[in-house]
């Protein structure tokens, strides 16, 4: 079992969240690299496969059996890297048994075996945020229901969010996980939504920045065939994506700790 995080001195604004995630990312970075790297191109196997099938305008309804085999290779792969992404950066955090995770190759065998319990705590994830978009397209639901319903999933999905880390970071049950992130979340809500918006926010403006660059340098230094820029543009798109992991997964676990802080002042302020 991963050893538990250590707990923040006082609880943390918002913008300070923000900056102990930074810092943690900058610090961990070259440990997880490859791990995000390596997730980032299992996330592309489907898409990868598709392309030597010549499938790629295939509809997602009439995949064959192959197809979801190499998506459900691709997903457990990637949650594999995730979890070894999410412990490399805990044992960063400078905790007294950090030594015992410094091993990608002891992080990569302790992680395995949790593979499962992290496919289902993401699908579950997964499906409250998908649910309303798939029940919109099939236009089952009156509109008033589909917004209760769109509504009720959004939150359910908010108040779940820290179940992975808390899976991957205290080596939690799958059950656990849930009930703790349920109670962690409660009250501190829209906080998590602010964090969550801004987060993106940083990404996305970082994604376009180097999109717009790869765009307009391609044709300067004088590659003007399409699929020469296309494949640069794959390229810059899977470096951003090996930053983006480790930075998504250093906040969680700053936003985790700081939760937690506060769940335990609610504690002795209750108690007191």
């Amino acid at each position: 079992m991963l050893h538990s995080l250590d707990p923040l001195p006082r609880p943390l604004m918002i913008g300070e969240v923000l900056d102990a995630g930074f810092r943690l990312f900058q610090n961990s970075l070259l440990r997880v690299l490859p791990l995000s790297a390596a997730l980032v191109i299992a996330s592309q196997w489907p898409s990868f496969f598709d392309s030597l099938r010549g499938t790629l305008r295939e509809p997602l309804v009439q995949k064959d059996v192959l197809w979801w085999l190499v998506y459900l290779l691709a997903a457990a792969f990637g949650a594999w890297m995730a979890g070894g992404i999410l412990r490399r950066q805990v044992a960063s955090t400078g905790a007294a048994s950090a030594g015992a995770e410094s091993s990608l190759r002891h992080v990569l065998l302790t992680t395995l075996p949790r593979v499962p319990g992290a496919i289902v705590l993401t699908l579950l994830v997964s499906a409250l945020l998908f649910a309303p978009v798939l029940l919109g397209l099939a236009g089952l639901l009156p509109a008033g229901v589909l917004l209760a319903a769109t509504v009720a999933c959004l939150w359910l999905c908010g108040r779940l969010a820290l179940a992975l880390p808390l899976y991957w970071c205290e080596g939690r049950t799958v059950a656990s996980a849930l009930r703790r992130s349920f109670w962690l979340v409660r009250g501190h809500y829209w906080r998590l939504f602010a964090i969550v918006i801004v987060a993106l926010t940083v990404m996305l403006v970082f994604f376009f920045m180097l999109a717009m660059i790869s765009t307009v340098v391609a044709p300067m230094v004088g590659l003007r065939d399409l699929a020469v820029i296309g494949a640069l543009q794959a390229l810059v798109a899977v470096v951003v994506g090996a930053v983006a992991a480790p930075l998504a997964t250093a906040l969680a676990i700053v936003v985790l700790q700081d939760f937690s802080r506060r769940a335990i002042d609610a504690q002795e302020q209750h108690i007191g």
